[in-house]
């Protein structure tokens, strides 16, 4: 089977036209999607990341917040917010945006597993949706990595 040339551009439009009608839908029955981007440290790259998500995330229109930790952040610090903004029923996504300092191990954020309530309205494909509409740019660049809890 020959390679097949996928038209990043082309098949993120549609993940966004999807995903702007799914949150509508949402909103009409009183759910705002809301996700928090945690950013450790001033990575210029992870900077310029967090903000294009932001960006597009609101024009999808999902509500964001961004909680930037300093470089000398530890694992804990780092746990505990994550746990807490977990119980947050108004948060409904956690991205930990990496390359995080040197001094924190990363396997341990990408394994880890925090089970949180959604509404039955966030089905997996809404998820799938919402995360490929907006890391959109990872089809078109190569930006630092994102842990999604």
């Amino acid at each position: 089977m020959p390679a097949q040339l996928l038209d990043g551009k082309q098949v993120a439009q549609k993940i966004h036209q999807q995903t702007l009608q799914q949150v509508k839908q949402l909103k009409e029955k009183g759910i705002t999607p809301s996700i928090l981007f945690i950013r450790v440290g001033d990575d210029p790259a992870s900077q310029i990341y967090v903000s294009m998500k932001d960006k597009k995330a609101a024009e999808l229109g999902i509500t964001t917040h961004t909680h930037i930790l300093p470089s000398s952040a530890s694992e804990k610090e780092i746990l505990s917010l994550i746990e807490q903004s977990n119980s947050n029923p108004k948060t409904h996504g956690i991205l930990l945006q990496t390359p995080l300092p040197s001094h924190l191990n990363e396997p341990t954020f990408f394994q880890l597993s925090l089970h949180k309530r959604m509404s039955t309205d966030f089905t997996p494909k809404i998820w799938v949706n919402f995360f490929l509409a907006i890391f959109q740019v990872l089809f078109l660049a190569h930006p630092p990595a994102s842990i999604a809890c």
